[in-house]
């Protein structure tokens, strides 16, 4: 298996809990019916203000992951829960579980990096990992994390061939956004999907599918997005080849001088 297929749902995120969960497996099984066989929803898409419902969203996670689960066994694929609310020993904390094709919680990737308001609801998780689908790894980076490079070289130098980035980034800082997962990308020479919500005026969607390409001549490197979703709910899909991507990869981690980066340790 050299090439795998990645799907992005972005869904419209209403006032009613039951109807967008209901919107995103539908979108998600578009995605599966369309062979997809990595399907990645957005972060808090459960509600429209999911501040407000901390503890009813944590209490329907365990839920989702058991609906999503059917789904996923019946078309045999992963799903990636976007970002949910999580809570663990008593804290709360913002997590993206991955059903396997049996439907099983297969693995968990918590937010490390808290938002604003985020710091004073939530829980920081200091673990970066990765896990396995077929003979790719794939690595999770939700929302804000992609914002950090040392939290995306982590997942490469674990040798992560794909980075998910689930999201939910307001109008005005969707160009940002599009350019932090091209340079994440491109030092790591990882292709990366990062997935947003719609609810209007202030989230517009447009999802995107970052690969890589290489010039055949000088063997530059550089990103491009393979798919954009626009300002409405639908699923946005990509095929990705990153086993090509391998040998740059490791070429480019080979030339760290990491003995120069040991001031990143030092707080400020």
């Amino acid at each position: 298996m050299d090439s795998i297929k990645v799907g992005a749902v972005q869904p419209y995120i209403g006032s009613e809990i039951e109807a967008n969960i209901e919107g995103c497996l539908k979108l998600s099984e578009e995605a599966a019916e369309s062979e997809a066989d990595l399907i990645c929803l957005p972060e808090q898409w459960l509600s429209r203000d999911p501040y407000s419902f901390i503890d009813k969203l944590a209490v329907l996670t365990p839920k989702l992951t058991g609906r999503f689960g059917r789904l996923a066994e019946e078309y045999g694929v992963h799903i990636l829960l976007g970002g949910c609310v999580e809570e663990r020993e008593g804290k709360k904390l913002i997590t993206c579980p991955v059903l396997g094709p049996d439907g099983s919680v297969m693995f968990k990737q918590s937010k490390c990096h808290l938002f604003r308001v985020e710091r004073e609801l939530f829980t920081t998780d200091s673990r970066i990992d990765v896990f396995k689908v077929e003979n790719f790894t794939v690595g999770i980076l939700i929302c804000y994390d992609a914002v950090f490079p040392e939290a995306a070289r982590i997942l490469s130098l674990k040798g992560a061939d794909i980075i998910f980035n689930p999201s939910r980034v307001n109008v005005d800082g969707v160009e940002p956004w599009h350019l932090y997962l091209k340079v994440r990308a491109l030092e790591n020479r990882v292709p990366i999907v990062g997935v947003n919500p719609v609810f209007p005026p202030n989230y517009l969607g447009r999802s995107i599918i970052v690969d890589l390409k290489v010039k055949e001549t000088s063997k530059v490197v550089y990103p491009v997005s393979i798919a954009e979703g626009n300002t409405e709910s639908g699923v946005i899909l990509g095929v990705l080849n990153p086993i090509s991507l391998r040998i740059y990869r490791v070429e480019r981690l080979r030339n760290r001088n990491v003995k120069a980066y040991l001031d990143l340790l030092r707080p400020l």
